[in-house]
């Protein structure tokens, strides 16, 4: 009996010192913000997976990164033996289901990078009125055509980033026009959300506001390749 109850203790530290592990790793792997998050992705998928879909952690989700494992050392406390293997088997089910979700997510199958994806290519927004190229050396060109029809040109540098688990493209030194007077104005720095769209496309995501769908090169152009 005494041996039974010391096993269900080892038990239950083995997870709780599991747990601790990786939460530690989980943190580690945001990066501040700015890390690729894929120890949150690996051990905590429901968490990582609720952000992608809300945008924020519920209260809930803030709580479980702390009880998950815990909770699978608590197992033979509560349940007799026989019935241990059935909350075993529903735990990695679901913890691999949400795995899968988050990977579907971020369409691993659709896009590359050195590090993940790839980037480099022209954009332009749904209206035709901008116009974004970002190229391997990491330098940008943008057009802008005002109100007025007339077109705003800049240049700048960018840089990958990741921005809370999802990649992005940071662009430096990037230009926006003055809605009342169309004259250009300059942020030291603006993030955009890589997403993936239909047939494996990309766009580019300022908030909701402003979007940047991949532009295939000209006929004349591949034709001249």
């Amino acid at each position: 009996m005494r041996e039974v109850r010391r096993s269900k203790k080892r038990w239950l530290i083995g997870w709780i010192a599991f747990g601790f592990v990786a939460l530690i790793l989980a943190l580690l792997s945001t990066g501040g913000g700015h890390g690729d998050y894929i120890f949150v992705k690996l051990f905590f998928p429901i968490t990582m997976y609720t952000w992608y879909i809300r945008g924020k952690f519920p209260c809930l989700m803030m709580i479980l990164p702390f009880i998950q494992y815990p909770m699978v050392g608590l197992v033979p406390f509560i349940f007799a033996r026989k019935r241990r293997k059935y909350f075993y088997i529903i735990f990695l089910v679901i913890n691999i289901y949400f795995l899968a979700l988050v990977l579907m997510r971020e369409n691993y199958s659709s896009m590359k990078m050195p590090g993940v994806y790839t980037v480099e290519g022209g954009y332009k927004d749904h209206m035709d009125s901008y116009y974004l190229e970002l190229r391997e050396d990491g330098t940008y060109t943008q057009e802008i055509i005002d109100l007025k029809g007339k077109k705003h040109t800049n240049n700048g540098e960018w840089e990958f980033d990741w921005l809370y688990g999802e990649p992005s493209i940071k662009t430096h030194n990037f230009m926006v026009l003055n809605t009342l007077s169309s004259s250009p104005l300059y942020s030291e720095s603006r993030i955009f959300q890589v997403k993936p769209s239909m047939f494996g496309r990309r766009q580019l995501w300022f908030g909701e506001s402003l979007i940047f769908s991949y532009k295939s090169p000209p006929k004349e152009k591949m034709a001249d390749e």
